[in-house]
């Protein structure tokens, strides 16, 4: 990953803006339970219109997901998604999704981790995430990432 490539594909609190176009959900895959009250909390203080919608682990995501691909249901706005997670790590989630997609993959994915590992990103990149984003870490922060939604 060369340095242009690395600076487009992280992403911060104020490049949020562009990630939502419609009232479609957005999606949160954190297999951290804690990390979802924090994010509900902070999304209902942001006073976010669309409906956030969290998911414990990869594989309940999956199923989800699969449903949705199929169906009329409207595609998330944009997906959360945790790299570090048992069983179905975040890297497998983005690569079933994407192979699920096929040759148009429409979802928005944006990986969301407390590392900055330069192998992270590029295998990120490589199986087509949309971003790299780090975890805020105060919730003031949470909040003004979904003000800036």
């Amino acid at each position: 990953m060369n340095y242009n490539e690395c600076e487009n594909f992280l992403i911060g609190i104020d490049q949020m803006k562009s990630l939502i176009n419609s009232d479609g959900p957005i999606y949160v895959v954190d297999d951290d339970v804690n990390q979802h009250l924090i994010i509900e909390n902070c999304y209902q203080r942001a006073k976010r219109d669309n409906d956030l919608i969290c998911f414990s682990s990869g594989e309940e995501f999956i199923l989800n997901i699969k449903d949705i691909l199929t169906s009329e249901v409207p595609l998330p706005e944009v997906i959360f998604l945790d790299i570090n997670m048992p069983k179905m790590d975040g890297f497998d989630v983005l690569k079933t999704v994407r192979d699920l997609e096929g040759d148009n993959p429409s979802l928005r994915i944006i990986m969301c981790t407390t590392s900055f590992r330069n192998q992270d990103q590029q295998l990120a990149l490589k199986l087509a995430a949309n971003g790299y984003f780090s975890k805020p870490l105060y919730v003031t922060n949470y909040i003004e990432l979904f003000k800036q939604l």
